[in-house]
């Protein structure tokens, strides 16, 4: 399967190509393979573990970030299985374009970016792909995609996060989930610290909102 190539099927991804070391393959399809209440705990000892070889520096300090870019890219997705599917994107990438990293950077932030990359990338090649069925008005800000849902009803902290907008949604989940830095987020972001500082705003009055309906 090509760099780039995404399918929404649990556990079937680019990950699984040849070039990505065996000792990192088998790593993240455990830690994905694991129920989602024990990853959080398992996960050191299945770095750990020798499963497919020993690892390199690089590649233990990016698979200890799992559970974190995990969790962001189910910010970005809103969906299980696609987070996964993102993990493994973002994981390939970033193992193909390890040179780029420099070593005073940090990693978290450079996976981070990677990611929404990826994310963003596949959402304009899905745009693409639906343009006959849907209206050129429909699609003229990225950041709009997938953001419509039903009126909030009963939601939890969790529903209410997902039904921010997608800009909303990730300025939250680097910034007070991650707990990145407004620089380090608005870098990834490629915003200004003071549009992200908006979104942050607009994003807390919606969810106060939100929950003082419930």
């Amino acid at each position: 399967m090509e760099e780039g190539t995404w399918r929404a099927s649990k556990h079937s991804l680019p990950i699984a190509r040849a070039d990505v070391p065996l000792s990192v393959r088998t790593r993240v399809w455990r830690y994905l393979s694991l129920p989602e209440n024990t990853r959080v705990y398992l996960w050191q000892r299945v770095i750990s573990f020798g499963m497919g070889g020993p690892l390199e520096d690089f590649e233990r300090e990016l698979l200890a970030l799992l559970p974190r870019l995990r969790r962001f890219a189910r910010s970005l997705t809103r969906d299980e299985a696609e987070a996964d599917d993102l993990c493994q994107v973002a994981i390939e990438r970033a193992l193909k374009r390890r040179a780029q990293h420099r070593p005073d950077a940090r990693l978290d932030s450079w996976i981070f970016t990677i990611a929404r990359n990826s994310w963003l990338d596949e959402v304009r090649s899905r745009q693409r792909r639906s343009m006959h069925l849907t209206s050129s008005d429909d699609l003229d800000d990225d950041a709009s995609v997938a953001t419509s849902m039903d009126p909030v009803t009963g939601m939890s902290l969790h529903q209410a996060m997902n039904a921010l907008p997608l800009d909303q949604r990730e300025a939250v989940a680097l910034v007070w989930v991650e707990g990145l830095s407004y620089r380090e987020a608005s870098d990834i972001l490629e915003i200004p610290v003071g549009t992200l500082t908006s979104r942050l705003a607009r994003a807390r009055q919606k969810l106060i909102m939100t929950l003082e309906a419930l």
